[in-house]
């Protein structure tokens, strides 16, 4: 698994070959009620970033990205994502809706059998097989 920083609290984890992609998600991502339930990607006017959402989805525009939909899974759960450029320009993966990723987290928990540091961790949509995975960041070759 590969990895860029954006800046200091963006960091972008992913492997083009397995057509994946994901980040640290904020607490705000993991609420129960009022969560965000969008991963922020980065800016669309970023050449980098730009280029390595290219290159995953075998795009030839960053347009391209805008409004896709894909049905997902993840421990149980099923779900939609979304693939976004909101109206400020910022890449979104928009994963289910309100307390969809916190629900996952909870399932990835009980799954593991043991309490997980939220900073420790990654939410992985892997648009090769259709599921949205976590992995803590000290199982991830960086």
């Amino acid at each position: 698994m590969d990895s860029i920083s954006l800046d200091k609290r963006t960091k972008i984890f992913f492997s083009v070959n397995d057509k994946m992609i994901g980040r640290i998600p904020t607490k705000s991502n993991l609420k129960r009620n009022g969560s965000d339930n969008s991963l922020y990607l980065g800016m669309s006017n970023n050449e980098l970033i730009q280029a390595l959402i290219k290159k995953i989805f075998s795009y030839s525009d960053i347009e391209e990205f805008n409004n896709k939909n894909f049905e997902m899974r993840s421990y149980g759960h099923l779900f939609e994502v979304i693939t976004n450029i909101n109206n400020e320009g910022q890449l979104q993966l928009k994963i289910g809706g309100n307390g969809t990723m916190h629900s996952i987290f909870v399932s990835y928990q009980m799954f593991k059998e043991k309490n997980i540091n939220l900073d420790e961790i990654i939410i992985l949509v892997d648009f090769k097989n259709n599921v949205v995975e976590i992995k803590e960041i000290s199982e991830v070759a960086i």
